[in-house]
């Protein structure tokens, strides 16, 4: 099996890098590196190198647990079972997960501290980074010596010069991913499940505050005492 590969470059701040800006606060860091491949036709790779399996399969894995977490924020404000939460709860994107969180918690009138705006360009570049990693096809490619990847999103310069741009859906560039972007993607995923985990904690003292606060509201006042004449002043 045979892949059509145009140029690669450097993922920046429009692309996966810059998604350690917030997380990781390391945003030269980039899951791509910087080459250029020319246009061609490359076989197909069904094995990589064991570090990089070990690295990919940590994405995977502990991107999950990231979805699993914010899916559980929700069924925690809305006070439902983990089980009625799993049938009924359908968060999407992470991006439209945390926006699910902001508008449960505007709805039950909780606050919490975090600004959760703030987290969604760099969970969405995080998911964007594992879909490549999961989906994409692995090539060989004569101008790197280490393993390159497929990506068929947006579209990029036309390698030729001109102004025009071209579609990777039709063209595909070529990815070279080094080891350190893998693993500086790990460090991010996991630095945005403490987020999560944050987010969960101020969620629990949240809701703990309301209870408190209805609580107190619901206790009726006490009376004053009555004395009698043999009560001294």
């Amino acid at each position: 099996m045979e892949a059509r590969l145009a140029v690669g470059f450097a993922l920046g701040v429009k692309g996966f890098g810059g998604v350690f800006s917030i997380l990781a606060r390391t945003a030269s860091r980039e899951l791509s590196g910087a080459f250029t491949m020319a246009m061609g036709t490359f076989r197909s790779r069904y094995r990589l190198p064991q570090k990089y399996c070990t690295e990919i399969g940590r994405i995977i894995t502990r991107f999950a647990a990231l979805e699993a977490k914010l899916s559980y924020c929700a069924i925690v404000i809305m006070k439902i079972g983990k089980k009625e939460g799993r049938v009924a709860v359908r968060m999407g994107r992470v991006e439209s997960a945390l926006t699910v969180i902001q508008d449960l918690l505007t709805i039950h009138k909780l606050e919490i501290p975090t600004d959760i705006s703030k987290l969604k360009q760099s969970f969405k570049k995080l998911e964007n980074a594992r879909d490549l990693l999961s989906h994409g096809l692995w090539v060989y490619h004569t101008a790197s010596k280490i393993p390159v990847i497929q990506h068929t999103s947006g579209n990029y310069p036309d390698p030729d010069g001109s102004n025009t741009s071209v579609r990777a859906r039709i063209d595909p560039r070529g990815l070279e991913v080094p080891i350190k972007g893998l693993r500086d993607t790990v460090r991010a995923i996991d630095m945005a499940v403490k987020n999560v985990n944050r987010i969960g904690k101020e969620i629990d003292a949240a809701m703990k505050t309301q209870r408190q606060q209805a609580s107190r509201g619901k206790r009726p006042p006490r009376s004053p005492r009555r004395r009698t004449p043999d009560q001294p002043h």
